[in-house]
């Protein structure tokens, strides 16, 4: 897209920004990314902790230096000084580049905080301002010194005498050159210091990106793509268990490689729990769960957690993420809550002045809430609520449009043959068999022949080092599995019929199968199950306790 290609440095006139709609893989730009890709977007505490900006917030404060220790660089928007107001650049006293605002100035700039300095002088920042008659103005001047001593050490984006000399690809300087403290031999770095008590310092964010997806063509699912222009809509905190969750329809194969979600406040603790939808789901937890995983945040924000084994989903399965946000109240009380992005309409920024306004749009069946012990479509419950404006009640989305909830999937296109596979189960009222397939052709065929389909008795891996043989009696009309090629090569030398492999078992053992034989039967005799309550039912029955015969993937 061309943004302000005559107005701004940032886009040249003389290029076209425009972006195909899909990439050479079909896939949507908008949702891929061409370097790192963003696994944590902390949004630190407000930096003032009154509005007249007299008194810092040392919450802020202490979040910015652990930050830093932390290593990450702390991000932060300020009204840059265009015309010496605001900054000492002199370097009579041995500083330079010193800047404090010391009132409300337009924010026109965003930085990097790169360390602190708790003693930095607040002399060094006192500077003369001359009035419109080219004299000295002492009242503003004076204002120039802050009320005390810190100041952070910035980076700034506009290049130094360090880097050398710049252009862009028209040959325009990118260089200022001359900007920044100087270093010991008097080059400017492009750094400088900005006093704690800088009037303008807000939205102070850090970010840690990786890199870890860029080689296997991941891309973006999700439903949320509001910005949160006014902050977050939360459901009140309470001790009973809140989640949220989004659904998705997977439209390729896919393999799920990271999930993520926005914390709307500090020190939130995060479970995450991923479920394989049924048909008919009724609700986001209705199906099977596949992975389930819990990270304490210490910064509200975003975070994207990646998953440590392997999860996959074939073309037209539907899945869910359901996320659980809580924190602990100064009584030891855990709490919880749900939150979404939360814009502001076209007339209430017009009200305001503001130059930004927000559309939100929520279908049903997209994200859902858990609260009071049942779930519920989450438009529906945005859609109930209300305000009062100038004492008129008024629906609340009509205001302050909400989006979905920001939970993301993060997956790679894959083959159906890479697909881990749900096993299907079939018993047949005639001869007994219990029959078990991953192939959806083969259930339907059976299921028409008069087999009872019985659901999903497990999951296999796409692939492992442990496959498990199917073998097929004429004579009797039964199928067996196992893992053992001994066991397999004698029953064909016996003269059972080689089916290949029909599935794999985990590698890591995760989901014991149990084995039993019916010493009663002469065929059909063998029963394999994930189900521990099943397999002790069998042996109390007089089945025979044949051990593991295989393992599938964990459901928890």
């Amino acid at each position: 897209m061309r943004v302000n290609a005559t107005k701004t440095p940032t886009y040249s006139d003389h290029d076209d920004w425009s972006i195909p709609e899909e990439n050479e893989n079909g896939h949507p730009n908008r949702l891929l990314s061409g370097g790192v890709v963003l696994k944590d977007g902390n949004v630190l505490p407000e930096y003032w902790a009154d509005a007249e900006k007299t008194q810092l917030n040392p919450e802020c404060s202490t979040d910015i230096k652990q930050e830093l220790l932390n290593g990450h660089g702390v991000s932060v928007i300020y009204a840059a000084d265009q015309n010496g107001k605001y900054t000492n650049t002199s370097e009579e006293k041995g500083t330079s580049f010193a800047q404090y605002t010391f009132e409300n100035a337009k924010i026109n700039h965003s930085v990097c905080i790169v360390g602190y300095d708790d003693n930095y002088a607040a002399e060094n920042f006192t500077h003369e301002i001359k009035g419109a008659d080219g004299q000295v103005d002492h009242e503003l001047s004076e204002k120039t010194t802050p009320p005390g001593k810190g100041a952070w050490i910035v980076k700034n984006s506009w290049g130094s005498q360090t880097d050398g000399d710049r252009v862009d690809d028209l040959g325009n300087a990118v260089n200022k050159g001359t900007f920044g403290i100087k270093d010991e031999s008097g080059k400017a770095t492009g750094y400088f210091y900005i006093s704690y008590y800088d009037k303008t310092l807000t939205s102070i964010e850090t970010m840690s990106f990786t890199a870890n997806l860029m080689s296997s063509g991941f891309y973006t699912i999700q439903h949320d793509y509001m910005p949160a222009v006014a902050g977050f809509f939360k459901t009140a905190p309470t001790d009973d268990v809140t989640s949220s969750a989004n659904v998705f329809t997977v439209e390729e194969p896919v393999e799920l490689k990271s999930v993520s979600t926005r914390t709307s406040e500090k020190n939130m603790r995060v479970t995450f729990a991923v479920y394989l939808l049924n048909d008919n789901a009724k609700d986001p937890t209705d199906g099977k769960l596949l992975y389930r995983t819990s990270e304490n945040f210490q910064l509200g924000g975003f975070h994207r957690l990646d998953l440590d084994r392997k999860v996959t989903f074939r073309k037209g399965q539907r899945f869910s993420i359901v996320s659980t946000a809580s924190t602990v109240d100064s009584s030891g009380k855990r709490m919880y809550t749900a939150s979404a992005n939360q814009g502001v309409d076209k007339s209430l920024a017009k009200t305001h002045g503001l130059k930004v306004y927000s559309t939100a749009v929520i279908n049903e069946g997209e994200s859902f809430l858990y609260s009071n012990s049942k779930w519920e479509d989450w438009k529906g419950y945005v859609d109930k609520q209300t305000t009062t404006i100038n004492g008129e009640t008024k629906k609340y989305t009509d205001v302050y449009p909400v989006d979905n909830f920001s939970i993301k999937a993060y997956a790679v296109p894959i083959s159906d043959e890479d697909a881990d596979k749900p096993m299907h189960r079939l018993y047949n009222p005639n001869s007994g068999e219990h029959f078990y397939t991953a192939n959806d052709s083969e259930r339907d065929m059976l299921v028409d022949l008069g087999w009872k389909f019985e659901g999903e008795g497990w999951t296999a891996p796409a692939m492992s080092d442990n496959p498990v043989f199917r073998l097929y009696n004429a004579n009797g009309g039964e199928h067996h599995y196992t893992m053992d090629a001994s066991e397999k090569d004698a029953l064909i030398a016996a003269g059972w019929n080689d089916e290949g492999i029909g599935w794999y078992s985990d590698d890591d053992k995760a989901v014991p199968l149990y084995r039993e034989y019916n010493p009663n039967a002469f065929a059909n005799n063998h029963n394999y199950t994930a189900d521990e309550a099943e397999h002790k039912n069998l042996i109390s029955l007089g089945w025979n306790d044949e051990g593991f015969a295989w393992y599938g993937l964990t459901t928890s």
